[in-house]
Formats: C-alpha cells, structure tokens, sequence
C-alpha cells in the first residue's frame, strides 16, 4: 500500500456520519476556513510538510542497547528492531510509516500507532490511527478513545498507544502549527482564491 493511501486506511467508511460533519477549522479573519487539510492547499506549507517529512523518513531509525559505562551498540537481534528499521507493519514499510507518523505530527500535532501483540511478543505490529479520530486522556496514563470506522469508540491503553508529539503545552496535547499560524495561512490561501477569481475573468 503506497503513503496516500495508507493515510487514509484507518478512516471511517464512506457511509459514515464522520464525512457528512460540518466542515472542520475555523475560519480566519481573512474569510478562508484553515484546517490541517486545507493548509496543504497552500503551496509553500505542502512544501514545507514534503521536505520535512520525507527527509525525517529517510533518516536511519534503529535500536540500539546500553552497554554502561562502554556506551552502546545496535541491536538488530531484538524485536523492536525490524520494526523500527524494516516494517512497522503488513501494508507499510519503515518509510512510508515515518512519513506519515511525521506528516500527522507536523500538521496536527500528535501522530499516533497502535501496538499490536502477535507472534514478536507486546509489539508485533504498529498501525497508524488518524488522529481526527483519536481523543487524548484527560491526564496522563488514562486510556485514549478512538472511533472505530464504524463511528464506535474503543479504548485503548496508554501502554498501547505510540505517540508522537510535537510542542505540547500540557503533556498530553500538542499544540498545533496549523492554528497558530491560520491568519497567515488564511491571508495566503484568500490571496490565491482571490487571483484565481480575476484570472478566469480574463483580469
């Protein structure tokens, strides 16, 4: 399964209310509603969340065990190991889970897997949950809440959640680029809309 389509294959089913929402963000003061999905429109921040992600992607990821006082060695023998370094899961490589664990975290904040038990022990598998559809805790250790494709909640332990988070303010939540940046964001993306209005009029 490519990156594209992996970001889209823990979603809600197409007949699911989640689809038929108001439409999400909030609107600038320039009039354009910006969101994490919108903001892509917006040809500099694509740009930016491209160049960001895949270069983190390409970076080698590995597991390395302490060694005391002689510092520390990989360790491809351990489980963790192919995980992080070859396939986090069935339908992604290393890669395309890094880029997209990246792209969530860079355009919402916090970026999310579940560890799956199998065959390797706790951590046979990590699965990247959107985060739209995952609820932090109220504090930290509680058990997050994420809606299932058919619109039910699950829980899920915090020991079973992987996270990745961006600045956060409150341990639990990052906070998002995206809203402290949606003036800027909505002065580009009305600059756009209004050029591509006067240009269809032969302007």
């Amino acid at each position: 399964m490519g990156f594209i389509a992996s970001l889209f294959r823990a979603g809600p089913a197409p007949d699911n209310d989640f689809w038929y929402r108001p439409t999400a963000g909030v609107a600038s003061v320039a009039g354009v509603r910006v969101d994490a999905d919108t903001a892509l429109k917006l040809s500099a921040a694509w740009a930016c969340v491209r160049l960001i992600s895949e270069t983190i992607a390409t970076l080698p990821l590995q597991v390395y065990e302490r060694m005391g006082e002689q510092g520390k060695r990989p360790a491809p023998d351990m489980p963790l190991y192919d995980l992080l370094h070859d396939q986090p899961n069935g339908d992604q490589t290393a890669l395309e889970w890094r880029q997209q664990m990246t792209v969530h975290a860079l355009l919402r904040g916090n970026a999310y897997s579940e560890k799956i038990p199998g065959p390797l022990g706790s951590v046979s598998e990590l699965v990247p949950l959107h985060p739209d559809l995952v609820t932090p805790p109220d504090k930290i250790g509680g058990p997050y809440e994420y809606r299932e494709a058919n619109g039910q909640p699950r829980e899920i332990d915090a020991d079973r959640m992987f996270v990745l988070r961006g600045l956060t303010l409150d341990g639990q939540r990052a906070v998002s680029v995206i809203e402290y940046a949606r003036e800027r964001m909505g002065i580009g993306l009305a600059a756009e809309q209004y050029a591509g209005r006067v240009l269809s009029q032969d302007g």
